[in-house]
């Protein structure tokens, strides 16, 4: 078996059987992290303290491998994988499915569409394709690395998992497409990000002690981002909470809701200037 409190990062993006992977390992009785804060709180100076807390770690997008490894040099990796074409059609249909997703919240997430725009999903594709190039090139050769695709191997891959963690994983999940529902602008991006991630540097961005001032913001958003995020996105369900907590909408009321409004407007901020700071890609790029 696995050591125990040996720590795992699952490499990659949402979308790649994030969920069926932690609730076979939930399964098993194991300390399992399944939320996009991992891959925020992979971008920080310092390891947060929620990484001693758990030991397998899923979701989340591009996360900051070159500091997990140095932070846990001991600790094993799984890049995850699905066919490009696959996983934006995926993210296409999640991202427009408001009755599935966020729907008491659908003007909240009419806004966080428009700030994941077509342009954000074109850099999300790209970004993948490039991230997973040099995933692979700096864990070449490694024996604690390994390259997953799910969706393609089906039980061969979920069998290949058991024996890299030395955990006896069983899953039924059958990730496969249905809806192939696939606009023509989104089969030219997902051609444009294959163009433009063929002839990207493999290396990996490492940063320097002497930050830019872009550097510097980068971090400062995903950290505030990493701490906010999850709490409060949910900016009409926490007013209608503060509302009926107090028995109606009185001062006390009044006073939390004029928080979680500012605690919204804090984060699309903060969303927004992650946008204005990863355009050089000198880390990482995440978007949420």
């Amino acid at each position: 078996m696995t050591e125990k409190n040996q720590k795992v990062f699952f490499l990659g993006a949402s979308k790649m059987a994030t969920k069926s992977i932690a609730k076979s390992l939930e399964e098993q009785g194991l300390r399992v992290w399944h939320s996009a804060r991992y891959g925020m709180f992979s971008h920080l100076r310092e390891p947060d303290p929620f990484f001693y807390k758990f030991d397998y770690f899923l979701d989340g997008n591009l996360q900051n491998f070159a500091h997990l490894h140095n932070w846990f040099p001991d600790a094993k990796f799984v890049l995850l994988e699905r066919d490009i074409d696959n996983w934006a059609r995926s993210i296409f249909l999640w991202q427009n499915s408001i009755e599935n997703h966020m729907k008491e919240e659908k003007y909240v997430y009419l806004i966080r569409l428009f700030i994941a725009n077509r342009f954000a999903l074109l850099r999300m594709l790209e970004d993948l394709l490039i991230y997973q190039k040099r995933a692979k090139e700096y864990f070449k050769e490694h024996p604690n690395f390994m390259v997953l695709d799910i969706e393609k191997e089906q039980k061969e891959g979920w069998k290949r998992l058991s024996d890299f963690l030395e955990i006896p994983l069983e899953s039924s999940h059958i990730n496969k497409q249905t809806n192939k529902i696939n606009p023509d602008w989104l089969t030219k991006f997902v051609d444009r990000a294959k163009k433009n991630a063929q002839n990207a540097d493999v290396s990996y961005p490492i940063l320097k002690e002497n930050y830019t001032l872009s550097t510097r913001l980068f971090i400062h958003s995903s950290k505030i981002l990493a701490h906010s995020f999850n709490k409060q996105k949910f900016l009409f369900k926490n007013i209608n909470a503060s509302i009926t907590n107090a028995g109606g909408l009185s001062i006390s009321a009044s006073r939390e809701i004029v928080m979680h409004i500012g605690g919204f407007i804090k984060i699309l901020f903060f969303l927004g200037l992650r946008l204005l700071t990863i355009r050089k890609r000198v880390v990482t790029p995440f978007l949420i």
